[in-house]
């Protein structure tokens, strides 16, 4: 995997069920992915991944400036589910970089958007995001709205969110890949 010199590779940021998910769909499709890195927490993605033969690392501040003085460009940063926020240098490694996320912007910016989301009543579904620096304030690619269910507890909601994402992403990546889909201005 890190073998792979052509523009338009992939780099890839993952973490548990929905990062799996999405990585399996792009490994089916053969995405010219060139690297992964996963959190030090998810044993399980890094097995699966390696299952796959996968080439996985675990990410650290170590492996982000490696990362960063390699002075590579990907064409592609995807954050699939991944819990770190990018430091500035990170986000330059990439020209498009895209996070999946468990709400609908502007609504819900940050972690447990599943919990914000009963809690505030605010509108539910899932969204594909431009990364900036700041907590989910980039240009959105895409979004999809789900039905509010009454009574639903947070964590039902949170599986549901999981699902519409991992649909979102691989409905819309086609179009996002061949820039088809830009994000909104």
């Amino acid at each position: 995997m890190h073998g792979a010199k052509s523009p338009d590779t992939l780099l890839i940021f993952a973490a548990k069920h929905v990062g799996m998910e999405i990585i399996k769909f792009l490994w089916r499709d053969e995405a010219p992915a060139a690297r992964l890195f996963v959190s030090a927490d998810d044993a399980e993605l890094l097995a699966a991944a390696m299952a796959l033969n996968i080439d996985a690392e675990i990410f650290s501040d170590e492996t982000a400036g490696q990362l960063c003085r390699e002075g590579r460009q990907y064409n592609w940063m995807l954050n699939l589910w991944f819990p770190h926020i990018f430091k500035p240098d990170v986000l330059e490694v990439a020209k498009h970089r895209l996070n999946v996320h468990p709400a609908l912007l502007p609504h819900c910016r940050g972690n447990d958007c599943a919990a914000w989301a009963i809690r505030t009543d605010a509108p539910v579904g899932v969204s594909l995001l431009e990364i900036r620096e700041g907590v989910d304030t980039g240009e959105v690619y895409a979004q999809r709205a789900l039905s509010h269910k009454p009574a639903e507890r947070g964590k039902e909601l949170h599986v549901r969110l999981q699902t519409a994402a991992i649909a979102l992403f691989i409905d819309t990546w086609p179009d996002l890949l061949s820039g088809e889909i830009q994000p909104d201005r």
